[in-house]
């Protein structure tokens, strides 16, 4: 049962048991009368059903929010001491887990289940932990620039600020914008060293690709590698050889004359239009329609939107434009 079920059953009882009460004190005033002492043998009974099942909620309350309050405590020191980038999926988890406890909490102070101190502490705490999640990836960060300075400086030039935090930022997508000449390609191959260096979870060099769109981008990145931080079995490709790769490995080797570069586009599609025109009748007679058409020239001149509508429909082919 969530949390907040069982303090809505529980306010349920406790009005219920309450208004009970109150008719029992009607009650008693008609004690001696016999009516008014069997209708208050059944108030008793339901009295009674009712004190013990709002008993059985309050211990079932008291449990839920002590259980809650360790998993949320759990929880936030396994962040702070994991010692890794908190990815923004895991934040906004726990986040939002820390909110919805602390709403509960609200009505539960006002049922009088727990002294409003006790309530004052675990809102206190939640709102604390919940700002130390928050903070969390910025000091992170900052740690993470200190802590692997050494590879700010292995380039031509130191990378800046807005470059290392681009660098050690470990969230499962980053995108980093920069214009051209702003020095990408040295923070590409410096991530790539940061996260073979990085503890406690650092990446084997064989399980990182870096992709890049022309064979000599390739070329350099690999060499840089090499120069600086003595990597050689990183996997760096153009996009062109990791779709070829991606093909063979879906369907088998696959021949250079099987792809079509730039030289082969048109006789590529020359082919295609070619066996459309020799096997699709329909698509034979759009096409000889099109020709007839390919060259008219027009000869009216019309002054209003409704007559060229009307023109144009008269013709062979009519076509609208959006």
């Amino acid at each position: 049962m969530r949390l907040h079920q069982a303090v809505q059953e529980f306010q349920a009882t406790s009005r219920e048991l309450e208004k009970a009460r109150r008719r029992k004190i009607y009650l008693n005033i008609l004690k001696f009368i016999l009516i008014g002492f069997f209708i208050g043998r059944d108030i008793d009974s339901r009295i009674s059903e009712l004190a013990k099942e709002r008993s059985r909620l309050e211990k079932s309350i008291k449990r839920q929010v002590s259980e809650e309050l360790d998993l949320a405590r759990n929880r936030v020191r396994k962040i702070l001491n994991s010692g890794t980038y908190l990815v923004h999926t895991e934040k906004e988890r726990c986040q939002s887990s820390l909110k919805l406890l602390e709403k509960d909490l609200a009505p539960i102070g006002e049922s009088g289940i727990f002294e409003q101190q006790f309530i004052d502490s675990a809102t206190d705490e939640l709102i604390a932990s919940h700002q130390a999640i928050s903070d969390y990836n910025t000091e992170f960060v900052e740690r993470r620039r200190s802590d692997y300075r050494y590879l700010w400086d292995k380039g031509l030039l130191a990378l800046d600020e807005e470059q290392q935090v681009a660098i050690v930022t470990d969230d499962k997508h980053n995108l980093v914008v920069a214009a051209a000449g702003s020095g990408k390609t040295e923070v590409l191959i410096t991530r790539i060293a940061y996260l073979i260096a990085r503890k406690p979870d650092g990446v084997q060099p064989s399980r990182i690709l870096a992709i890049a769109y022309t064979r000599k981008a390739k070329e350099e990145i690999e060499q840089r590698l090499l120069d600086r931080y003595d990597l050689s079995d990183v996997n760096v490709r153009t996009f062109h050889k990791l779709g070829k790769d991606i093909l063979e490995k879906a369907r088998g080797r696959i021949r250079r004359t099987d792809i079509v570069d730039e030289n082969r586009k048109f006789d590529a599609i020359k082919g295609i239009f070619e066996h459309k025109i020799k096997s699709q009748l329909d698509f034979y007679e759009l096409f000889v329609r099109f020709a007839k058409t390919l060259h008219d020239k027009e000869e009216e001149a019309c002054e209003t939107e409704d007559e060229t509508l009307a023109y144009a429909r008269e013709r062979p082919y009519f076509c609208m434009h959006a």
